[in-house]
């Protein structure tokens, strides 16, 4: 069985990933 506290660390890890790269798309888009 997954753990919540494993469940919820890998969630907010992809929201960071996904956080920075849609902020390098941005800086990208706004040079």
């Amino acid at each position: 069985m997954f753990s919540a506290i494993f469940i919820q660390k890998l969630i907010s890890n992809i929201t960071n990933k996904k956080e920075k790269y849609l902020d390098k798309q941005g800086k990208i888009l706004l040079q």
